[in-house]
């Protein structure tokens, strides 16, 4: 009672957010025990086929998920018509992956490919089946159970991965560890919604998807092929070995990203819905989002590219070490990050899916290309073309926001600059900090001391420079606030 009592006033982004932070802090604890013990080579392995056996669960599991999220009246024929769609489509794509074994291990050169993906070739179906569920839990905004299967089943993954690694397994570790989170994490999803898990055919029903999910099939599609081809173009000219190093590199700067701005972006996109008819309250809304994206985001991502090389030798080996600038590059790119996720939960609830559709497609285009051309000259200049992606298309998403909504790119840049100018102080008195105490310093100890001063520079900036901010930190309200009931005007 007095757990329910604690947790029970929790609002929805307090349990995407617990959900989020605890999926990337203990996914990097995880990786803080397996990485020096398996070395890069594992990762580098599993990056490869995921790249095949993670199609269905981020593109056709998330297209399911936000068809239903978008149907505007929907009835139990609806999830039940999906979950068919979504067994048939992961059993396909399972097939395929487990015939497709020998060539994708001969393309890469890598002959433990042939059983690894075989073995993984089950990981569409326990990805996707819970889609349905899933959809309906975030149309009752009901966030509390998705964040505690997600942390359970975690915890029962990551159990078996450590145990399995101090055992010598392997790449296998990997393996078995994301098997059982994926499925222990279906059933208990299934099992906390008040839907009932069957099949279903109903002509009437299906016929309403095709209108919703093409626009967020391209969407998704991009967005899988935004970071599987990169990869797939890297591990064919980089090899396992450095595919793995620049893998940990892009995990860094998506921890930040899934911690600081996908919680908001799940929320928001649903929230931001009651200001269809609102155009003054929709641009405070975007305000009010931006700016919370901005003020955690920002400092996290330059204090972390500050205190990488500490970061780097406190937690791994020397393998890992050619991943340091690299990470540093990525990690920049939640700044660019942070408008993108603005404009895209901004027109996913104003109902522009092939707006954002458009935009994942453009983005897409660029990262390939940037790969392409980056990858022959080796790991650093991969890296380097890669963070620069987002920076170089980040007006197209402003200009979007600005012909879709009428929000224009002044009203999503303005409140992030306090925070930015703020934190690039901070992560320059840091990285300074850091060569001067090397030599005194050194591991755990300097990084402890980089994080603690690091916060404690950017909340003293905050307070003394930008008063104006802190006070919107200690009294700002979330895209989630109801509108006020005033006359709507054009702005």
């Amino acid at each position: 009672m007095l757990i329910k009592r604690f947790i029970g006033p929790w609002s929805s982004t307090s349990w995407v957010t617990t959900q989020t932070a605890f999926m990337q802090a203990f996914g990097f604890l995880l990786f803080a025990i397996q990485a020096p013990l398996l070395g890069p080579r594992p990762f580098g392995l599993m990056s490869i086929i995921m790249i095949f056996a993670g199609f269905v669960e981020l593109v056709l599991g998330e297209c399911a998920t936000e068809t239903l999220i978008s149907i505007p009246h929907t009835e139990p024929e609806h999830f039940s018509a999906m979950t068919t769609l979504c067994a048939l489509a992961s059993i396909l794509f399972g097939a395929g992956i487990f015939a497709a074994a020998v060539p994708i291990a001969r393309w890469f050169g890598e002959p433990q490919l042939v059983a690894v993906s075989r073995c993984m070739a089950v990981l569409p179906i326990l990805s996707v089946i819970a889609a349905p569920a899933n959809a309906a839990c975030k149309r009752d905004m009901r966030f509390r159970p998705l964040a505690i299967r997600t942390i359970v089943s975690l915890i029962a993954g990551g159990v078996v991965g450590v145990a399995l690694t101090l055992l010598n397994y392997g790449v296998w570790a990997l393996v078995w560890q994301v098997i059982t989170q994926k499925g222990l994490a279906a059933i208990m999803l299934w099992r906390a919604t008040p839907l009932p898990f069957r099949f279903g055919s109903s002509m009437r029903h299906l016929r309403q998807f095709p209108a919703l999910a093409l626009p967020l099939f391209v969407s998704r599609c991009m967005s899988w092929t935004s970071g599987s081809v990169p990869r797939f173009i890297l591990g064919t000219f980089l090899g396992a070995n450095d595919l793995g190093v620049m893998s940990l590199a892009l995990r860094l700067s998506d921890i930040a990203v899934q911690v600081f701005l996908v919680p908001r972006y799940t929320v928001a996109r649903v929230a931001l819905r009651q200001y269809t008819a609102d155009r003054i309250g929709l641009t405070e809304a975007i305000d009010r989002l931006a700016f919370r994206y901005a003020v955690l985001s920002f400092p996290a991502c330059l204090g972390g590219a500050a205190v990488m090389p500490t970061l780097f030798h406190t937690w791994l080996d020397p393998r890992w070490y050619p991943g340091i600038v690299p990470a540093q590059m990525l990690m920049l790119t939640c700044i660019p990050y942070v408008t993108i996720y603005t404009v895209g939960a901004l027109l996913m609830s104003q109902s522009e899916q092939r707006a954002e559709a458009w935009l994942e497609t453009i983005q897409t285009i660029g990262a390939v290309l940037a790969v392409c051309i980056a990858a022959p000259f080796g790991l650093m200049a991969s890296a380097a073309a890669v963070g620069a992606r987002p920076f170089a298309l980040l007006a197209l998403p402003l200009m979007t926001a600005k012909k879709r909504c009428g929000i224009r790119a002044r009203q999503i840049l303005k409140p992030q600059m306090p925070p930015l100018a703020a934190a690039i102080v901070m992560g320059v008195l840091v990285a300074l900090m850091q060569s001067a105490l090397r030599p005194h310093l050194n591991g755990l100890v300097l990084l402890s001391v980089l994080i603690a001063a690091g916060a404690a520079i950017y909340a003293v900036m905050v307070a003394l420079e930008f008063p104006h901010v802190a006070a919107r930190v200690v009294g700002g309200h979330i895209a989630t606030k109801k509108p006020r009931t005033r006359k709507v005007r054009e702005p």
